[in-house]
């Protein structure tokens, strides 16, 4: 047996997702019990469908007037349930949805479908109500709007005046001219910012003024003069109303405070104003600042004078062409144009009667090719004949086209002959220089040899003059002990002890003479060695203490070298530093030490080098000395005590230092007193060889 189902589907039209709400749409059905399509709300809660009629302002039309996003189809109106409504089950088939409706409420559906037909036709009486007075309304929106529509025209024809108004308003306070409108009385009806900039008055205490209130007394005057029947107070007002208007510079100064202002140029221009029946409502002016520009062209007539004085009295000329290199005057009085120009091509300057040289055809090529060029020197022709000119030039271009070149000439004819002279001078001078170089070469050979000889004549002669020096050292020792009157004794002894001191002193003499001979002539080779410098220093001045003492004198050593090993030669090393201390003993006073430093040092080259440095409490060296103290045979003037010495110590110290590839010098310190100072390397760049016996 059939069963009628309990529910019945009503379905739900226009179903659309609601934006940002992933479990609801929103769709439109006839509710149970109404005639009338309503807006639903289908809610997804667990595995049921529910809908609830919401808050919805398009309730019943959402599909024609919802906001929906363009091609998703979202609905994007947040609606919410409206309160104490029912809520009906859906059933969801595919995409379409469907209300449940309970066949047991439509009993009561019928009986409201009675009221629902009063209702209706209600509806359709009201609505033909509506229609006629709809029409009704419409002929008078019909003729409100033809009323409206006039006066919106003139309401826009006014606004439209007032745009033009403002923009003129706007136009013209962005003037830098200054504007000025008067009326058919010339009086000041209208002015720009710049007229009250200008003028130091705001527009509103400028209205009204008389025009020729702007106007000094030399405005006034220089009007006049165009206008010399003009009333008081119209003078600018006729002017700028004439025939042909106004065109004339003033100064506008009739307001203007300050000498500044007083200096102004303005050049105007004015015209009369007429309304549209032809009758004339005023005048316009416009001034124009034009100060600078009279000031540049002051200027520029100034340069232009300073340029012609100087043209005039310069002895370089300007000279221009044409696009086809024809010479063209710069000036209207060019003096160098008619002369030397006029008339010719840049080929024609060369020599004539002469094919033109290959210079002459590569710098008409340079030409024709709008190269620059400078101090192009070139035989030409002259009113004098043949000379020489030193040429400059450019090209110039105006938008881009070449129109010619402009540059310099100068007449050096008379520098190129003294030039040839100079050479001929200089052919002749070099060849005397050759021949007093050939005497000089000749010369110096001559002393280089005789130098040579010399040093091999004082080392031959080593032994020939030791041999009797040691014989006389020898006897005088011998005959010291053997002296055989004990009553002469004493005599006898001082005799042998003079021979013996004046053989030491010789013997010392010829040894100094035999080193420094042979450090000049090269024969003596460095020994190097790895040496302790602190250690070395230490020694020798420790075989001069008793010396020190007998002069009541001692050794401040300062090394700051850290047991720093050096290559050199110790035996000719110990000799310069015994030179050095010994010096410095002779001439230091009692009871001062004699300082000696030891440090790190770099050489001008980069290479490690090491400092030792030598003082004393002394007179010190005068400056002009400084250097002649190291030659031979020379000691200070202001050392010269008596003491003793030869002048040979310090140029076999410096011969020494410079075969290590070192320097020695020579300072006065500000304390008073000398400084020898002895800059070498750590390691000198010399193979070790066996010294020679001195």
């Amino acid at each position: 047996m059939n069963r009628t189902p309990r529910y019945r589907l009503v379905p739900i039209d226009t179903v659309v997702k609601v934006n940002e709400q992933p479990s609801r749409w929103c769709g439109q059905a006839v509710l149970p019990g109404e005639q009338t399509v309503h807006s639903v709300t289908i809610d997804c809660i667990g595995d049921q469908w529910i809908a609830h009629q919401p808050l919805c302002q398009f309730d019943g039309w959402r599909s024609y007037s919802c906001p929906t996003r363009s091609g998703a189809q979202l609905c994007d109106s947040q609606c919410s349930p409206r309160s104490g409504e029912a809520s009906y089950p859906v059933v969801r088939i595919g995409d379409d949805f469907f209300l449940a409706v309970d066949r047991r409420d439509d009993s009561t559906n019928s009986a409201n479908s009675v009221l629902n037909d009063e209702l209706d036709a209600l509806r359709k009486a009201n609505r033909a109500l509506e229609e006629q007075v709809l029409t009704v309304s419409r002929t008078m929106d019909d003729i409100i709007n033809e009323l409206s529509g006039q006066s919106q025209e003139i309401k826009a024809k006014a606004r439209e005046q007032a745009r033009l108004n403002e923009f003129v308003r706007r136009v013209m306070d962005t003037m830098d001219n200054l504007l000025i409108v008067l009326d058919r009385f010339g009086h000041i009806s209208r002015v720009n910012k710049s007229a009250c900039k200008h003028f130091g008055r705001d527009e509103g205490a400028l209205i009204g003024e008389s025009a020729d209130a702007l106007l000094s007394v030399a405005d006034r005057a220089e009007l006049a003069r165009g206008n010399p029947n003009a009333p008081p107070g119209l003078l600018l007002f006729q002017a700028a109303t004439a025939r042909g208007g106004l065109s004339v510079e003033i100064g506008l100064g009739g307001l203007s405070d300050g000498e500044g202002a007083a200096r102004k140029v303005f050049f105007l221009r004015g015209a009369a104003i007429y309304d549209g029946a032809g009758k004339m409502e005023g005048a316009v002016i416009v001034a124009t600042d034009v100060t600078q520009l009279r000031e540049r062209e002051r200027l520029l007539e100034e340069s232009e004078d300073r340029f012609r004085d100087y043209s005039s009295m310069s002895t370089t000329w300007l000279w221009q062409t044409d696009e086809n290199h024809r010479f063209v005057p710069i000036e209207k009085d060019d003096p160098h144009y008619e002369t030397l120009f006029k008339g010719k091509y840049v080929r024609d300057m060369a020599l004539p009667g002469k094919p033109l040289s290959n210079e002459w055809l590569r710098h008409l090529e340079h030409m024709d090719a709008r190269e620059t060029f400078r101090d192009w020197e070139i035989q030409a022709i002259s009113p004098n004949g043949p000379c020489w000119y030193s040429i400059t030039g450019r090209p110039m271009y105006v938008d881009g086209r070449f129109i010619g070149y402009r540059g310099t000439a100068k007449d050096v004819t008379q520098r190129k002959a003294m030039e040839e002279e100079l050479v001929k001078h200089r052919d002749h001078l070099s060849d005397l220089v050759r021949e007093q170089t050939a005497d000089l070469i000749e010369a110096k050979e001559s002393a280089e040899h005789a130098n040579r000889m010399k040093s091999e004549f004082l080392s031959n002669i080593s032994h020939e003059l030791r041999t009797p020096l040691h014989s006389i050292m020898s006897f005088s020792r011998l005959g010291i002990k053997k002296a055989p009157d004990s009553q002469q004794l004493d005599k006898i002894t001082g005799y042998f002890e003079r021979i013996h001191a004046s053989g030491s002193r010789l013997t010392g003499l010829v040894d100094d003479l035999l080193n420094l001979a042979k450090l000049e002539s090269g024969k003596i080779l460095l020994d190097l060695s790895i040496v302790d410098l602190g250690k070395l220093v230490s020694d020798v001045s420790g075989t001069l203490d008793a010396l020190l003492i007998s002069r009541g004198q001692h050794i401040e050593i300062d090394n700051r070298l850290d047991n720093q090993a050096v290559r050199i030669d110790p035996n000719r090393f110990s000799q310069v530093l015994l030179n050095l201390i010994g010096n410095a003993s002779k001439f230091a006073p009692s009871e001062k030490p004699i300082e000696v430093s030891l440090g790190a040092a770099t050489l001008p080259s980069g290479e490690a080098a090491f400092r030792l440095n030598v003082a004393d409490h002394g007179p010190g060296v005068p400056e002009d000395e400084l250097e002649d103290i190291f030659g031979k045979f020379v000691q200070s003037s202001r050392t010269k005590t008596g003491a003793g010495g030869t002048g040979l110590g310090l140029a076999i110290c410096r011969q020494i230092i410079m075969a290590h590839g070192g320097t020695i010098t020579a300072s006065n310190r500000a304390e008073g007193g000398a400084i020898f100072e002895v800059l070498m390397p750590m390691e000198t760049a010399f193979e070790a060889r066996a010294p020679e016996p001195l």
